[in-house]
């Protein structure tokens, strides 16, 4: 219970980082333009691609080790 609770504070801080962020961010993306923001948008489906395969290598990784400590380590 005490890990679901630091996970949810470390979400919550990360969070709160990225928008801090993003708001010191937002006076530059005024002056974009359609150019600009279609790049963007560009960059931003590529990077969300990226994260979801990271995302899955991640859990495939997370079911190997799983599967290796349930070898090595019998309940």
């Amino acid at each position: 219970m005490a890990i679901e609770k630091e996970k949810t504070n470390n979400a919550a801080e990360l969070r709160t980082d990225a928008e801090t962020q993003v708001a010191t961010q937002a006076i530059a993306t005024e002056s974009l333009n359609g150019q600009d923001v279609k790049r963007l948008h560009h960059e931003l489906q590529i990077h969300q691609v990226e994260l979801e395969m990271q995302n899955e290598m991640l859990t495939l990784t997370k079911l190997d080790l799983e599967a290796t400590r349930g070898r090595y380590l019998p309940l």
